[in-house]
């Protein structure tokens, strides 16, 4: 059996890991701690002076761990009383264990999708241990303003499950597994919201570039729907099956459309 491949991360110069670990997590840190500091006055208001100490504190955490981050310094265990702070501890001791003498879990060499949730991880224990803020999120102003930008796309994603509810029954199984596969792709990327525009216009670029001039009109078409949907800073970025005719595509592109004006 071959060996499982190795986990992307941050010390592959130029990959995805890469570009999320350098610019894209110090960026949320950076956003994280303005969120804080723009409502010091409400903590004051609801927590007077205790408010305002667990706010200077908990962004000198942040600070801190954001410095730990851009240096690539070893990741520490967590220190707080929650229900799941032994199972991370576990899995940084597993982490140190598979390195194999080659050094500490670290920000850059250690997998992009631990060290990714570490961080969240984080900042949720900055805000644990500054009570009385400690139930504050400092992510709802993006997720309402992110809520209300995808009303677009939900509505048509919402449209198209409707309508395939009403035939399902009729589908076969090949049919249903292309549906499934189709909506999972959604899910995929339906969390694509303003923080990663960047990274949805990386990707559409790393894969149109992979494009061949074979596809003619069809793939022109598909192009642009890519190209409207980064640039427009649509939620969502709906990968679907190549279509097997021309009307296929226009049902495709019709059924799927997503802040595109008609030509």
């Amino acid at each position: 059996m071959a060996a499982a491949p190795v986990s992307l991360s941050g010390r592959f110069k130029g990959s995805f890991a890469y570009f999320t670990i350098k610019d894209r997590l110090p960026q949320i840190l950076t956003r994280v701690i303005d969120t804080l500091h723009r409502h010091k006055n409400e903590f004051f208001e609801k927590h007077g002076e205790k408010g305002v100490e667990a706010e200077k504190r908990a962004i000198s955490f942040l600070s801190k761990l954001r410095n730990e981050l851009q240096t690539d310094k070893p990741m520490i265990p967590l220190n707080d009383e929650l229900p799941d702070t032994p199972i991370w501890n576990q899995y940084l001791e597993y982490q140190r264990n598979v390195s194999n003498g080659n050094g500490q879990p670290s920000w850059f060499q250690s997998p992009w999708l631990y060290v990714e949730c570490y961080m969240y991880r984080r900042i949720h224990e900055a805000l644990i241990h500054n009570p009385p803020i400690d139930d504050f999120d400092p992510f709802m102003e993006a997720k309402i303003q992110s809520f209300f930008e995808a009303q677009q796309a939900i509505i048509a994603v919402c449209t198209y499950l409707q309508e395939l509810l009403k035939n399902i029954e009729d589908l076969n199984e090949n049919q249903l597994k292309e549906e499934f596969f189709k909506l999972l792709q959604v899910s995929l990327w339906g969390n694509s919201i303003r923080t990663l525009k960047a990274e949805i216009q990386f990707c559409l670029t790393i894969r149109l570039s992979k494009c061949t001039p074979s596809g003619g009109s069809q793939m022109q078409s598909r192009r642009e729907m890519c190209l409207h949907a980064a640039a427009g800073g649509a939620c969502m970025w709906q990968l679907l099956p190549p279509p097997t005719t021309p009307a296929a595509e226009s049902e495709v592109l019709q059924s799927h459309r997503v802040g595109i004006p008609a030509k």
